[in-house]
């Protein structure tokens, strides 16, 4: 077990290392401010938490990151610890489509020339998408998700590669 301020110096140094194969990859937030706060971003391979009081913003910037990071070509899993799968896929509709929850809700009456330029317009998004989101939702009021439950899921998803 590493001890956070006995080994700073080591994880500093390794931060500092100049050979590419050790250099800490960082995938940059969408945010331009939060990438000057952080270095550049978020370190590759981490876990991240937001937490803060309802309506404030953590999951519209969670999935804000995670098409982002999606575009640059990483695949991304999205924990979610309230709400349903649904929700949380509405939400990267939105953001990526850069539609409302209301327009997404009337695609089925969009006809004609609106919906062919709606329609050309996503095809030219997701074809610049490399990567991929993949959601997982803990919806049961009887059993929150834990530290284990969350590392358990991340495990099963880095075999299935």
């Amino acid at each position: 077990m590493e001890a956070v301020f006995g080994d700073f110096n080591k994880r500093m140094t390794k931060r500092m290392i100049s050979d590419d194969k050790n250099k800490i990859f960082r995938i940059p937030y969408c945010v331009e401010q939060l990438n000057h706060y952080t270095g550049g971003g978020a370190e590759a391979g981490e876990y991240y938490l937001a937490l803060g009081d309802t309506g404030t913003g953590k999951s519209t910037l969670l999935v804000s990151n995670g098409v982002e990071a999606a575009r640059r070509g990483f695949n991304v899993l999205h924990v979610q610890a309230e709400g349903t799968k649904r929700q949380i896929e509405t939400r990267y509709d939105q953001c990526w489509t850069a539609m409302t929850r209301s327009e997404l809700a009337n695609i089925p009456d969009m006809e004609g020339e609106e919906w062919e330029e709606r329609l050309a317009k996503f095809e030219k998004v997701v074809k610049a998408i490399s990567g991929e989101i993949y959601i997982e939702s803990f919806t049961s009021f009887e059993k929150r998700p834990n530290v284990r439950d969350v590392r358990e899921l991340i495990k099963n998803f880095r075999k299935k590669g």
